[in-house]
């Protein structure tokens, strides 16, 4: 009885133990090659991760992987961008210093999962957090060899869409309306979730007593994929957002990477007002075929976020990112209207191929009329042009009597056979050919 009863104390106290330490949960244990990882981390932190804090392992060597991390209240969120390498992973938390009843704790965490090869859907969903204030977006990119139909929902706003394989959508939504403090979107596929993406709302304060909501900010894209050619220089911009509710000053900018391929202008914002974005100038200049990557770091006092950089250098070959002259009609979430649609709102032109985009809604042509119709109007209006254009040239155009083509006539005779007497000549011929 005792012996039963001391076993059973022993399971409680060692469940509790297990219950009260700090783990890492992630979204699944076995992804697909280039998915997004998203981590969740409970507890009672006395000292916030930073991204420093965060390695990731392949086997036993760190390999760079684009990421961020981010605590609210008693959650640290964290997403990764995974490589396109199979292989037995882990992510580590290092230093994590933890309140574990009432008693100050201070280890690593450490978390095993797996990336394989596979022919499944790839959607790469980035950011893997979002902070919401007004509207927002993020993107989703098909990393597969096939087209997916996603639906993606975010309380009762939703989207469907096609996705084909290597083309990026941007999806936006707004919080108007919305009172909760945070949410999630829900992306899923044939009815198979595939991602819940954690949205923090910020909400805007009624008055000066309002609580302030902790500094936050980052870089609107976190990761910057390219192929460049060598033997010139390339130049990009990325935004960095002030998602706080107050001043940011004194930010700083730096590399972590091999120097002299990166330049960064500025390297300093001596100021940054809430909810606003500022302009950094990248140029990149490579000097040798292979692969770059590397980090640019922003920080403020103990804060700091990244943008992961990576760049493939070739001889003659180069892919860009979308940039505004570069996108396509899809990736502004846009749609071509057919020859018998006309757009709501006036098209959008855009790419280099000056492609018309149609952001509203495509709507059928009344009573039959198509493209045709329009043609051939067109070119009524610019033949009734010309035909007015003729009338008016003939109605302002002065004739010329027999008279003045006579006299005409005599002048140049004359002059050509240096008469004398023009007066005495000039009426001879005329009389002369007003005899014939």
């Amino acid at each position: 009885m005792k012996k039963g009863l001391f076993l059973c104390l022993a399971v409680i106290i060692l469940n509790m133990s297990l219950i009260s330490a700090l783990s890492i949960s992630l979204n699944k244990e076995s992804y697909s090659a280039q998915e997004t990882l998203l981590a969740l981390v409970e507890g009672e932190f006395s000292k916030v991760p930073v991204l420093s804090d965060v390695s990731f392992f392949r086997e036993y060597r760190e390999v760079p992987v684009p990421s961020d991390i981010l605590k609210i209240n008693n959650k640290v969120y964290l997403y990764a961008l995974l490589p396109n390498r199979d292989g037995n992973y882990s992510i580590k938390i290092k230093n994590v210093r933890y309140l574990d009843d009432g008693a100050l704790k201070e280890e690593d965490l450490i978390k095993n999962f797996t990336i394989n090869q596979t022919n499944e859907t790839i959607i790469q969903a980035n950011p893997g957090f979002i902070f919401a204030k007004g509207s927002f977006y993020f993107s989703l990119e098909n990393k597969g060899s096939q087209a997916v139909d996603l639906s993606v929902k975010f309380f009762d706003q939703k989207q469907d869409f096609s996705l084909s394989p290597s083309n990026i959508r941007k999806i936006e939504f707004s919080i108007q309306g919305i009172k909760q403090t945070s949410g999630e979107i829900t992306v899923s596929s044939k009815s198979k979730n595939l991602y819940k993406i954690p949205v923090i709302i910020i909400p805007i304060p009624n008055n000066d007593s309002d609580k302030i909501e902790p500094y936050q900010f980052g870089f609107k894209e976190r990761t910057f994929n390219a192929t460049l050619s060598i033997g010139k220089k390339w130049m990009f911009q990325q935004e960095l957002f002030n998602y706080a509710l107050v001043d940011m000053d004194n930010i700083k900018l730096k590399i972590i990477g091999p120097s002299g391929i990166l330049d960064l202008n500025p390297e300093k914002i001596s100021l940054l007002k809430p909810g606003q974005g500022f302009p950094i100038n990248i140029t990149i200049s490579p000097d040798k075929i292979g692969n770059f990557q590397a980090i640019i770091q922003a920080s403020f006092n103990d804060l700091t976020t990244n943008l992961s950089v990576n760049i493939d250098f070739t001889e003659n070959e180069s892919h860009l990112p979308p940039t505004p002259d570069r996108r396509t009609c899809e990736y502004i979430s846009g749609k071509t209207c057919g020859a018998d649609e006309f757009c709501s709102i006036p098209t959008t032109i855009i790419g280099e191929k000056n492609e018309e985009c149609c952001l509203g809604s495509c709507d059928k042509l009344s009573s039959g009329v198509g493209k045709s119709f329009w043609i051939g109007l067109l070119i009524f209006f610019a033949v009734l042009g010309i035909v007015a254009a003729i009338y008016f040239y003939v109605k302002n155009r002065k004739i010329s009597s027999p008279e003045d083509i006579i006299t005409k006539r005599t002048e140049r005779f004359e002059k050509s056979h240096q008469i004398n007497s023009p007066s005495s000549a000039k009426g001879s011929v005329k009389d002369k050919i007003s005899d014939l």
